[in-house]
C-alpha cells in the first residue's frame, strides 16, 4: 500500500494472514506437528479440567482421591529430576536442527554459479550463450538428481520428455541421455558439458584470468 506520494511500499499485514500462510504453506511446521499438538492439548485439557471440576472425586465417591492425584503429580515431579528431559531435548533439537542445516547448505543454488559466471566472462554475444547454456546444464543436473530423490518431483516430471517440456532439456541432449550407457546417476553429463564449455572458452580467450576460471569450477 502506499503511502503519500513518496513512492515507498509498505507491506501491510495481520497475524491472521500470518497464521493462514503458516498453515498453507508446504513444509510448515504446523503442517508437521498439528496432530500430536492437538493430542497432547486434549489429553492435558482433559487431566486439568478433570481435577478442577472434581470428576476423578464424583466418579470415585472418595473425596480423599483429590489428595491422591495431587500425591502422585508431586511424586511424578520429583522423579522427573532424575532424568533431564530438558537437556536431553535441547540435545536431540541441537542434532536434529544441525542435520536439517547441513542438509539445506547440500541444495544446489545457481545463484553463485551464476555470478562467477557473470564476472568471469567477457561482455560479447557469444560469451551470453554459453553462459545461459551452462546455467540451463546445471539446473539439468538439478532436475535430474531431484528426479531420483523426491517422490513428488518424479510424479509431476516422471521422464526426460517432461524435462524438455520443462525448457531445461533439448531433444539432442535428450537422446545423448537416452544414448547414455549409464542407466542411473545420468546427472553428471551435464557437469561435464559444463567443463568441456568453459574450457572451449577458455581456448578461445572469453575468460578473462585463471582465476576466474577456478572460481567457475569451484561453483
Amino acid at each position: 500500500m502506499g503511502q503519500g506520494g513518496t513512492g515507498v511500499t509498505v507491506a501491510v499485514c495481520s497475524v491472521f494472514i500470518v497464521t493462514r500462510c503458516s498453515v498453507k504453506m508446504d513444509g510448515s511446521i504446523w503442517k508437521a506437528i498439528w496432530l500430536e499438538l492437538a493430542i497432547w492439548l486434549g489429553l492435558y485439557y482433559f487431566i486439568s479440567f478433570a481435577y478442577r471440576l472434581s470428576w476423578v472425586s464424583v466418579a470415585t465417591d472418595s473425596p480423599s482421591s483429590k489428595v491422591t492425584f495431587e500425591h502422585m503429580v508431586l511424586d511424578w515431579n520429583t522423579n522427573n529430576t532424575i532424568v533431564p528431559v530438558t537437556f536431553v531435548l535441547g540435545f536431540y533439537t541441537s542434532i536434529m536442527f544441525t542435520r536439517w542445516w547441513a542438509q539445506f547448505q547440500s541444495i544446489p543454488w545457481i545463484d553463485p554459479l551464476a555470478q562467477a559466471l557473470n564476472i568471469s566472462f567477457k561482455d560479447d554475444p557469444s560469451s551470453l550463450l554459453m553462459k545461459r547454456s551452462i546455467v540451463r546444464w546445471i539446473n539439468l543436473a538439478s532436475c535430474l538428481v531431484y528426479q531420483d530423490a523426491s517422490t513428488r518431483i518424479k510424479k509431476v516430471y516422471p521422464d526426460l520428455s517432461s524435462l524438455v517440456r520443462l525448457g531445461v532439456l533439448t531433444q539432442e541432449e535428450k537422446a545423448e541421455l537416452t544414448e547414455s550407457p549409464h542407466e542411473t546417476h545420468q546427472f553428471f553429463l551435464p557437469y561435464s558439458w559444463c567443463h568441456a564449455l568453459i574450457n572451449k572458452a577458455q581456448d578461445k580467450n572469453m575468460i578473462r584470468n585463471d582465476i576466474q576460471i577456478r572460481l567457475s569450477f569451484d561453483q
